[in-house]
């Protein structure tokens, strides 16, 4: 069961604090993390993103903050060397501070030289929403061990990005987190600093939406329909109420993507989902405009720094990326969250989904020869 102490850094494994330090390995880090996205609808046309990781058998700390607004993606990446017994959630001019374990989040970016600034809170206005634990193990023995949950919300706050503020409140700003703690592999995709991971045949889909009054979250991977690798995900209701969560058992799907010359892009379709208490429902997607890609925040490594490495005491970068720029979209490739809107019968709903198909999965043909991640 997933307790307020969670929020906090400084677990010894996937499982409860007071287990043994977890090592890492030659194919994965021990790494804790905070992730989260918002956007604004109805229109969905900008997005945010930002995390935090910590890394305890590198005493190494990074997060990135970012946002998209029309065709432009700003980014700003930081990181830190840890000190015994330092587990303040902060790199550079990023910090998180946990105000309310799974009910109120800090996040401030301040002055810095990317453009963009941030103070917003995260309002956790749904229960939790469950993945448990995913474990992979191989010849070579456990390569991963990963405890997640998810929370859909509210944020209330500003962006200030190159001078321009951006009020955010919560009848319009929504969005979600994650929390995750555990040992992880994560593909390498950073093609200036090979071997690039090779992804086998797979679909991927790590989804979070919210309606009024309910928010539904899953993480699929499938090397075929309904052939699964990993599903966990669950339906939760307002927070505190106390409704049990039903969990997410099958999830099929039928979706069409924009004839987008630069990459994987989902234009539509529908999600139909299957649940423990027996219900199934199919929810239709449509894509919004934004779009943030992870490369700025370094998942799957970018220009030669990957997640976790150490750039000393104290280090940070910034840029910014043209989405409609072939170039750009070449170094960003597929991973990241593309704001959807949601409707269930006449409910309507909004999210980020993240979303890409490798080569050789037996459908969605037209779009492979793009990365999937």
């Amino acid at each position: 069961m997933i307790t307020p102490r969670d929020e906090l850094f400084g677990h010894a494994s996937a499982a409860p604090i007071h287990q043994v330090q977890v090592r890492d390995t030659p194919h994965s880090v021990f790494t804790e993390r905070f992730w989260y996205m918002g956007t604004v609808k109805p229109a969905g046309d900008m997005v945010f993103a930002l995390g935090m990781g910590y890394y305890p058998n590198r005493r190494v700390m990074d997060g990135f903050a970012g946002i998209t607004i029309g065709n432009v993606q700003y980014n700003y990446r930081a990181s830190r060397r840890v000190g015994e017994g330092d587990l303040a959630i902060e790199a550079g001019a990023l910090r998180i501070e946990v105000q309310a374990g799974l009910r109120m989040h800090r996040i401030v970016l301040a002055a810095n030289e990317s453009g963009i600034e941030m103070d917003l809170s995260f309002i956790g206005t749904m229960d939790i929403n469950e993945e448990g634990r995913e474990t992979i193990t191989t010849r070579a023995g456990v390569i991963a061990d990963l405890n997640r949950y998810a929370q859909c919300g509210r944020y209330e706050g500003w962006i200030r990005v190159n001078g321009n503020r951006i009020d955010l409140t919560p009848a319009t700003c929504w969005g979600a987190r994650d929390r995750s703690w555990g040992l992880r592999v994560e593909a390498r995709t950073d093609e200036t600093t090979p071997p690039v991971t090779h992804i086998s045949p797979l679909l991927y889909a790590f989804f979070c939406a919210q309606f009024e009054t309910r928010a539904i979250h899953f993480f699929l991977k499938e090397k075929a329909p309904g052939a699964y690798r990993f599903i966990a995900g669950s339906e939760s209701g307002p927070f505190g109420e106390g409704a049990p969560c039903a969990q997410v058992l099958s999830v099929a799907h039928e979706l069409t993507w924009h004839d987008d010359p630069l990459g994987q892009s989902l234009k539509s379709g529908s999600f139909t989902v299957g649940f423990a208490d027996g219900r199934s429902k199919t929810l239709q997607v449509r894509a919004l405009p934004g779009r943030f890609f992870h490369k700025g925040g370094l998942y799957g490594g970018l220009r030669g720094w990957f997640q976790g490495d150490d750039k000393g005491m104290q280090y940070a970068e910034h840029d910014r990326y043209d989405l409609a720029c072939a170039a750009d979209r070449t170094v960003l490739r597929t991973a990241g969250e593309q704001v959807i809107e949601i409707r269930d019968g006449d409910q309507v709903g909004y999210g980020t989904l993240q979303c890409g198909v490798s080569a050789g999965y037996p459908k969605y043909s037209s779009i492979q020869q793009h990365p999937a991640m």
